[in-house]
């Protein structure tokens, strides 16, 4: 829940105490012989289809110290998507992140190739303007934000 909070894409995975506490809980866990569950942890982050958000916050939680299984949540490495990652795992990251724009951010780290198509065609239609062009070949009025109540 921590990795997965800290990958929300308002938090950016910018507050890096996130990560250290992440490192607490799984050294805590340890000395106190409490074995974790890596592959329930990986069960779980994938029904809830965030296993790319919690393989980064663990790669970057391996800076504070944290012991998790290196192979067992793997990253996008190629493409937009694994340049993004590089970029995010960046020791520089916090200074950095607003180089990768929100979409940018959000591609890389959505799990399930029919949400990256859904978040691509939102992309295009709201970044391209195609929705007010639609608007007015349909002969409708142009869409008036509504006020703040």
């Amino acid at each position: 829940m921590l990795a997965a909070h800290a990958g929300k894409p308002h938090h950016r995975f910018v507050r890096l105490v996130w990560m250290a506490d992440l490192a607490m809980i799984v050294g805590h866990a340890e000395m106190h012989d409490i074995a974790i569950d890596w592959d329930r942890v990986l069960y779980v982050a994938r029904a809830a289809r965030c296993a790319t958000v919690v393989g980064a916050a663990l790669a970057m939680a391996r800076r504070a110290g944290l012991d998790a299984p290196v192979g067992l949540f793997p990253l996008p490495t190629r493409g937009h998507r694994g340049d993004s990652i590089r970029r995010l795992l960046s020791v520089t990251w916090p200074l950095s992140q607003l180089d990768l724009t929100d979409y940018q951010f959000n591609y890389a780290l959505t799990d399930g190739r029919a949400r990256r198509a859904g978040m691509l065609l939102r992309h295009l239609v709201l970044g391209h303007g195609l929705r007010h062009r639609a608007r007015r070949v349909a002969g409708l009025p142009p869409r008036v934000p509504s006020r703040p109540k």
